[in-house]
């Protein structure tokens, strides 16, 4: 029997792994918000108190994230920099020993992932966080978000592999197959 804290867990799981299969940085970010929100009352449940602040947070700098391309408030390029320093003191303040920097890692590189406005760095990146919050996720004992971002770093090389590498050499190929101008 699931317990209600897995049961909003795998609710958040399904959202995190839908939102990259997505083309578009607005929808990426909007749906990853959302499975953020499950996760946070996740981990507020387990008693992940590093995890839930930096899920907290995340809710927070996704919203302004998407506002980025349409409201002028949200395009100052300090807000990363605002957020590396919210989730480097957020690590600090809810201190459970060296586990603790592993959410911190996550959330620094999955920040200028989400500032990106190139689709690319931004699956990229979120890759290189994943691994962070894998570990992190064993140590709490949380196996919806464990298998999210395990699921959630496959589904995002999937979108690298469609978006990234094969879209460049179909491009590749075109242009390789036009006449040649002599």
């Amino acid at each position: 029997m699931l317990s209600t804290a897995n049961i909003i867990g795998f609710i958040g799981l399904l959202l995190f792994i839908l939102c990259f299969q997505f083309n578009s940085r607005k929808k990426i970010l909007g749906i990853h918000m959302i499975a953020a929100m499950f996760y946070f009352v996740h981990f507020l449940m387990l008693n992940a108190i590093t995890g839930a602040f930096m899920t907290f947070f995340v809710i927070i700098r996704n919203y302004i994230f998407i506002q980025k391309m349409e409201k002028k408030w949200a395009q100052n390029k300090v807000w990363p920099f605002v957020f590396i320093v919210i989730f480097t003191a957020g690590g600090a303040l809810t201190w459970a020993g060296v586990i603790s920097l592993l959410p911190i890692c996550g959330m620094i590189f999955g920040t200028v992932a989400r500032w990106s406005n190139n689709k690319r760095t931004l699956r990229i990146l979120a890759v290189i966080s994943s691994p962070f919050w894998i570990i992190y996720n064993i140590a709490v004992g949380s196996i919806p978000t464990l298998i999210g971002e395990s699921l959630v770093m496959s589904s995002n090389m999937l979108g690298i592999i469609r978006f990234d590498i094969l879209k460049k050499r179909k491009k590749t190929k075109e242009v390789d197959s036009l006449p040649s101008p002599l």
